[in-house]
């Protein structure tokens, strides 16, 4: 059993990527994508397409909306201030993970139709069509993790959305942790 090795080709020209660590195609000079297995797909006998996602996104958000359905006004009274502490974090890190993964998708997909250069710009073009207090609130999501991620490196949603709620994951941790019980 052997490494398998994949070439890389550019998704645009279908050249040869000659170096994995290139940011963009050497013959057509498109922005390069670095996709997970999980979000590579042979379609049609075009192996390396870009599968979306977004049902499994969309169902973290609606598992997210659930959650605070359920902790917030069916089971509230009920709950202990203890517990509401311990269980919150489940719709939090449930809604990052589904906002996370569909805005990345859209700005992938604005990269794939040559509509955005980069995948910050991407980003940001994915959510100009919402309003300004979501597009804040969206922007705030990626804001901490922004800071160790290098978007340059990786341009998978899966593993931005992933490395993007470990962060939030670990800040959220803190919080409760170190500053709340002072609190």
């Amino acid at each position: 059993m052997g490494i398998r090795v994949h070439a890389l080709r550019c998704a645009n020209c279908g050249a040869p990527v000659e170096d994995p660590k290139e940011q963009r195609c050497s013959f057509c000079g498109v922005y390069l994508l670095r996709l997970s297995r999980l979000e590579l797909a042979t379609i049609d006998g075009k192996v390396g397409v870009f599968r979306s996602l977004r049902p499994l996104y969309l169902a973290f958000i609606a598992a997210a909306v659930l959650s605070v359905v359920l902790i917030y006004f069916v089971f509230f009274d009920s709950l202990s201030e203890t517990l509401l502490v311990r269980i919150s974090p489940i719709w939090f890190l449930l809604g990052v993970v589904g906002t996370c993964g569909l805005y990345t998708e859209k700005a992938v997909k604005l990269v794939l139709a040559q509509k955005a250069e980069t995948l910050q710009d991407g980003l940001i073009k994915g959510t100009a069509s919402l309003p300004l207090l979501l597009r804040l609130l969206v922007g705030l999501i990626f804001v901490a993790p922004r800071l160790l991620i290098n978007l340059n490196k990786t341009s998978s949603p899966f593993w931005i959305t992933t490395t993007t709620t470990a962060v939030w994951a670990a800040l959220l941790y803190l919080f409760l942790v170190g500053i709340f019980p002072a609190l």
